[in-house]
């Protein structure tokens, strides 16, 4: 007994971590591939914030940093102070005691999921989740509506408000006839596709590159709208 009470006084002089953090085992190569930022979110996204993981050990799995906007969006985060793979190589988020505050299960390739009494949420990594979607003062200009080989109309997409969500659309002369009794009238964007708009209805693009969208769903010959 003697013997163990130097050993640990020994050990508490040289600066070694007695208890819980000083049987941190060495990080999985499951845990590495984690390792770096995420977007915590819920299902409708109308709440996110940005995680980082890290690889620095702390008492109960890693270190972890939230961005100031997380503790607003999501309150429960306040309490979250590490994370670690657990059971089932679920990702948990760990409070100061080593309690799962929210245990997430892997849907896809670097996107978890969790179901709470309050919603469902969401943690993906910034890499799965590709280039952010095109803002609407990125896509002003004069594009053409284009059948095929054939051109149909050059509009103008504005930025001058049409109302409160949507901006002014602009036929340019020498439109199809088709196309000006359809009447275009607006644009916005929706969960990163482009709409186009008039009071009979809505054509739906959807990018292909940064110069061409194609219309959705495709039907017969496709019409794309393809910058000037």
């Amino acid at each position: 007994m003697r013997r163990l009470l130097h050993l640990v006084g020994l050990l508490f002089l040289l600066g070694a971590p007695v208890g819980p953090a000083a049987a941190q085992t060495a990080m999985s190569d499951a845990e590495k591939e984690l390792v770096g930022g995420f977007e915590l979110s819920t299902a409708e996204r109308d709440r996110v914030c940005a995680v980082t993981l890290k690889a620095d050990a702390a008492q109960f799995g890693y270190k972890l940093e939230f961005d100031k906007a997380c503790a607003a969006a999501f309150p429960f985060t306040k309490d979250i102070v590490a994370w670690k793979l657990g059971a089932r190589a679920t990702l948990q988020l760990l409070d100061a005691r080593g309690r799962a505050v929210i245990e997430f299960d892997e849907v896809e390739t670097g996107m978890y999921e969790t179901e709470r009494a309050d919603g469902v949420y969401f943690l993906q990594s910034l890499a799965s989740l590709g280039p952010p979607p095109r803002t609407p003062e990125e896509l002003v200009g004069d594009w053409n509506i284009v059948r095929g080989e054939r051109k149909l109309c050059v509009v103008s997409l504005t930025n001058s408000k049409f109302d409160q969500d949507s901006f002014v659309l602009k036929l340019n002369p020498g439109c199809d006839s088709a196309i000006v009794q359809y009447g275009l009238s607006s644009w916005h964007m929706d969960r990163g596709e482009l709409l186009l708009v008039s009071p009979r209805g809505v054509w739906r693009f959807e990018e292909v590159d940064a110069t061409s969208w194609h219309r959705i769903p495709e039907r017969g010959n496709p019409v794309m709208l393809v910058r000037q």
